[in-house]
């Protein structure tokens, strides 16, 4: 059973990073562009999720707290996720999350809170970060954009471990059930404060943002939504993986996963695969095994 999640997590992270790449080519720019992006995916992600926690909410202030802060980070990461995309490009953007979702919650649970991973999360995590900064080697030597990509990286680092610590903390005090009610709360208060920004957008600066809507076409808008979809069925799945193996080791299977899925799609939009990008490949392959087979 364990490994048909797998599949169905690797499955599910091929069409959102497939789909999040073509975004990234055909998105107009604008803080119009943004808010009416992010407002579209939290509505649909509200329906997808009530659906399925067929209609179950868990409600509390705990759970509103986080996912008011989680809201808060996915805003900054719509941003951030095509900003470091431009800078980065595909390998090295999935390389810089890693670190944050990956080897840093690791490295935090085992100093603060003295939990111990188990033999195979520990060394998949290594290997997923191994796997990551080896074609980011090549970036250290293009001074162009640098404090851009700086700038861009360090926040892709802090919402990676944002990501991955807000899950814990859920799953820590309202178990794997609290996981779709959190992922819910959080793409309401994104619905809400982006409709908020894209009305501020028009009020202030009218004649732009009915420009940036007008390139939000049917072609765009059947992306996004079915971006959405995928990543709300992929939100379903870890809390499956949760349910399973805890919260570090599905991070780590779902970095590893991401990843062998980045350099794929690298491949098709063109960018250049070298021997280290196919060894990290490898190592992506084997961190996604280790965490199960090595409990």
């Amino acid at each position: 059973m364990i490994f048909l999640i797998l599949l169905a997590s690797i499955l599910t992270s091929a069409v959102t990073q497939f789909g999040n790449k073509k975004l990234q080519t055909v998105f107009p720019e604008g803080k119009t562009s943004y808010a009416i992006y992010a407002f579209i995916t939290g509505i649909v992600s509200c329906v997808n999720y009530s659906i399925l926690t067929q209609f179950n909410i868990i409600v509390n202030l705990r759970i509103i707290l986080f996912s008011l802060f989680y809201a808060f980070v996915c805003r900054l990461a719509y941003l951030a996720n095509f900003k470091s995309l431009r800078y980065h490009g595909i390998i090295i953007s999935a390389a810089i999350g890693r670190v944050g979702s990956v080897f840093l919650p690791i490295v935090i649970c085992a100093v603060f809170l003295n939990e111990r991973q188990g033999l195979g999360t520990v060394i998949g995590g290594i290997c997923v970060v191994i796997a990551a900064f080896l074609p980011g080697i090549s970036l250290m030597k293009d001074k162009n954009n640098m404090r851009q990509k700086i700038v861009w990286g360090v926040i892709t680092v802090a919402i990676g471990l944002s990501t991955t610590m807000l899950t814990k903390f859920v799953v820590a005090y309202d178990g794997t059930i609290g996981l779709l009610s959190f992922y819910l709360f959080t793409h309401l208060f994104v619905a809400l404060t982006s409709a908020f920004t894209a009305f501020k957008e028009f009020m202030f600066r009218k004649n732009d943002a009915i420009s940036e809507l007008k390139a939000y076409k049917a072609p765009l808008l059947l992306l996004t939504l079915f971006v959405t979809l995928s990543s709300s069925v992929g939100g379903y799945i870890t809390k499956m993986l949760v349910d399973r193996i805890g919260v570090i080791s599905s991070t780590v299977i779902s970095a590893a996963s991401a990843f062998l899925i980045t350099a794929l799609s690298a491949v098709y939009f063109k960018e250049k695969l070298t021997v280290k990008h196919v060894i990290s490949i490898i190592l992506s392959i084997v961190s996604i095994i280790l965490p199960v087979v090595l409990l």
